[in-house]
């Protein structure tokens, strides 16, 4: 099973948001705007301003925490380019979305950074749009460290991402010392009790260009070999999300429905509320299993104002993420389950 296969202009790249970068580089749109969720990683966010464009925000849904056409059309004024995330793994209704989208002359990305090998209607995820990027760094579905793949139905506009892709330098023992640095730095910021907009946005202006470099041939090489094994990947990941959905029995906690064509990219429940999940998430690492939040919504952490997100504020206030890679062994997952069927915030 590979969604690559078939794919003729496709490029690997350093990361996932160099994919991006490089597209915002050579679609150039008259109006500098990007429409893209409200919870996404915000590396995004960093990778639009660095590339001089404006992030215009759409709302997400309060369950799945994607966004869908009624959410973009709610948003959107007359931006050129559109972002859709299919994020957790769960494939969006993309097919109205880029319908909709040619008729108003958008530009169509899926992102497919955390649903690799996910389909809708048959297809694979990255089919829909007008171009399509994935990542294959730390904990996505096909993990190589660092990595990324960009794919256009345009040819001269792939000719353009791959003389693009040229400049850009390897990854050296330079870029390792940045990238540690900027861990320490981004983990000092989300220590503070009150996050200011600020040091985000100052932090990652500071470090932009460690998102964007290439791949060598054996990097990619070594992105192919895993691809490969994606079909047992997906495989192994739902076999563990089934044992959360089957054992995880606190009512303080939702199991999100399924969707047909997804895979798994960690199991994502929604807690009651915020202060039963972030006790369940300290309880949690504090036995060393583990857990995440993601995402939250990223708007506010740029200082960016732009309205209220209803559906994001609830979905990242009570999203908690469970681990099924090679991380977690049926072990580990037995004992986060009972770690969370016994939890009670007193």
């Amino acid at each position: 099973m590979n969604p690559l296969i078939l794919k003729n202009n496709l490029l690997f790249t350093g990361r996932g948001t160099t994919a991006l970068y490089l597209l915002f580089r050579v679609i150039e749109p008259d109006i500098r705007k990007v429409l893209l969720p409200v919870n996404i990683c915000e590396v995004v966010v960093a990778i639009v301003r660095h590339s001089g464009l404006e992030p215009v925000f759409y709302d997400v849904e309060r369950i799945s925490g994607n966004g869908g056409l009624e959410q973009i059309q709610e948003k959107w004024t007359n931006e050129e380019i559109l972002l859709v995330t299919h994020n957790f793994g769960q494939p969006v209704m993309v097919d109205e979305i880029v319908t909709w989208a040619e008729s108003k002359n958008i530009f169509v990305i899926e992102d497919v950074c955390n649903a690799f090998g996910a389909s809708y209607n048959g297809r694979m995820v990255g089919e829909y749009g007008h171009a399509a990027i994935y990542s294959f760094g730390y904990a996505k579905i096909v993990e190589n460290g660092i990595g990324g793949a960009v794919s256009v139905k345009d040819g001269e506009l792939f000719d353009e991402l791959k003389k693009l892709n040229e400049t850009l330098p390897y990854w050296d023992s330079g870029f390792t010392t940045q990238a540690e640095e900027f861990a320490n730095e981004l983990s000092q910021i989300r220590s503070m009790a009150h996050i200011l907009p600020e040091s985000y946005c100052k932090l990652y202006e500071t470090y932009s260009t460690l998102f964007l470099h290439r791949l060598t041939k054996t990097d990619v090489l070594d992105i192919k070999k895993a691809i490969v094994q994606l079909g047992k990947n997906i495989e192994d990941r739902r076999f563990k999300s089934d044992l959360y959905r089957k054992h995880i029995n606190n009512d303080m906690i939702t199991h999100r429905p399924r969707k047909p064509g997804e895979i798994i990219w960690r199991y994502t429940c929604l807690c009651k509320n915020e202060k039963f999940r972030n006790g369940l998430i300290k309880d949690l690492r504090s036995k060393n299993l583990l857990v995440s939040a993601w995402y939250p919504r990223v708007d506010n952490l740029f200082g960016y104002r732009q309205g209220e997100f209803p559906g994001g504020e609830f979905f990242g206030k009570h999203v908690i993420n469970f681990f099924v890679d090679h991380r977690v062994t049926v072990s580990d997952i037995d004992k986060t389950v009972n770690a969370v069927n016994e939890f009670r915030n007193l």
